[in-house]
């Protein structure tokens, strides 16, 4: 027979790893576009963009 005891916790917020809100942003490489329309759709107080990378073989696009 199982005997564990469940025990309820109340959830809370911590303060968290930064002071502000953070989006993060997945893009082509060769997207040069997407990342600097994002930071002018958000606010400039109090958000941030971290954006990576992804490599694209370019010349597939023109075929």
């Amino acid at each position: 027979m199982n005997t564990a005891r469940i025990t309820h916790v109340e959830p809370a917020l911590d303060a968290g790893m930064a002071d502000q809100v953070v989006t993060g942003l997945i893009a082509l490489s060769t997207d040069v576009v997407t990342e600097y329309e994002l930071r002018k759709l958000l606010p400039s107080d109090g958000a941030g963009t971290s954006a990576t990378r992804i490599p694209t073989d370019h010349a597939r696009f023109f075929e």
